[in-house]
């Protein structure tokens, strides 16, 4: 049995974590085990009964901002205790703000320290300079070296010697959940009370990055263009309430839907029509795959990696461009055949069962090395 050590913030519903949940319900996990090890105390709704009944063991350590020397020690204690459990860490992150974890990993001599980025940028000047920093020292302490895009990739490994040793691993989901099936879209706009809306859609954590105010705006204008639209909004966050505020003083109440964090993603996105992602940065969304695979069309901000682009009907329109641009181009653009999207050849690399068989020889040639 292989032991692999995930290291990532929490086991909320957002892009990462839903990442290594895929992976680890496909995973071969009669060869391969994981366990997580997460930088906070709180226990909240996301992947954590289901990660137990998987197998999992869940470690909580205090997060950095507690303070740094109570962190440093909370992790020298944990790989002084467990180190001998692992074969390998894997850290996920969107950045290397808390990478010292894999510091400790090698001090206590894990074989097998992976980094994954997942990010191409972070927000905050502190989290910025740590990552510039730590990124310098990372060749001496991981030994795999991995990104979700060539973006991700270079915010991560660039101007170090180790951006060529980088590989990138698709954010692979489960195909058949998502494609777009027409009897199961007219049974979910049943459920959801929706007729003959023109529905558009977003997933994302309600947060600044996400760029939910500039949807809103969009929205706005949308429905100036098509009265019968509706927006369904998908996630928590802290802006919720602010938001909130916002739609009410645009009078836009009965028209966009605040859906909270879900588990059955892949029915909502059959209930719509377009997917729209205005996003400040992001490395290669996890979301987006799923959109294409249930054949929607995607309006989605320039500031995304280019490799998102699976299908023709994913368009990139200039974030910094009036909400009316953004308006007009989703309205013009979303009549396609959203069956032939799904059958897209491109989105096939992007099947979970082909990521799983990726990590599966990292894990197990190097373990074997």
């Amino acid at each position: 049995m292989i032991k692999v050590l995930q290291i990532t913030g929490q086991l909320a519903r957002n892009g990462t974590e839903t990442f290594i949940m895929n992976v680890f319900r496909n995973i071969n996990r009669q060869k391969i085990m994981f366990d997580f090890l997460l930088f906070t105390q709180a226990i909240e709704n996301g992947y954590y009964q289901e990660a137990e009944s998987l197998g999992a063991k869940i470690y909580r350590l205090p997060e950095r901002k507690s303070g740094v020397v109570k962190y440093w020690r909370a992790l020298d204690r944990f790989f002084k205790e467990h180190a001998r459990e692992y074969d390998a860490v894997h850290f996920n992150g969107n950045s290397f703000t808390s990478v010292t974890a894999v510091y400790y990993a090698k001090k206590y001599k894990i074989p097998i320290r992976i980094v994954h980025s997942h990010n191409s940028s972070t927000r905050g000047f502190h989290n910025k300079i740590l990552h510039k920093l730590n990124k310098l020292f990372i060749h001496k302490i991981a030994t795999d070296y991995l990104a979700c895009s060539d973006r991700a990739a270079i915010w991560a490994y660039g101007n170090t010697s180790v951006l060529a040793k980088s590989k990138i691993i698709n954010n692979g989901i489960n195909l058949d959940e998502y494609h777009y099936n027409e009897c199961l879209r007219g049974q979910v706009r049943r459920e959801m009370e929706i007729e003959k809306e023109f529905v558009i859609g977003n997933v994302g954590r309600l947060t600044n990055v996400k760029n939910h105010v500039y949807l809103i705006d969009v929205f706005a204008k949308i429905k100036e263009i098509r009265k019968n639209s509706l927006l369904l909004i998908v996630g928590e966050g802290e802006l919720r309430d602010f938001l909130h505020e916002k739609v009410k003083a645009l009078g836009l109440d009965g028209s966009i839907k605040f859906l909270g964090i879900r588990e059955d993603i892949s029915k909502i996105m059959q209930a719509m029509d377009v997917f729209v992602m205005p996003s400040l940065y992001e490395g290669l969304p996890f979301v987006l795959i799923e959109a294409q695979a249930a054949g929607l069309p995607c309006f989605v901000s320039d500031t995304i990696s280019r490799k998102v682009a699976l299908t023709p009907s994913l368009k990139f329109l200039d974030i910094t461009s009036r909400p009316e641009v953004w308006a007009e181009a989703i309205v013009a653009d979303s009549s396609v055949s959203r069956e032939v999207i799904s059958n897209s050849e491109l989105l096939k690399n992007y099947s979970i069962k082909n990521t799983c068989i990726v990590l599966d020889e990292i894990y197990s040639q190097n373990t074997a090395n």
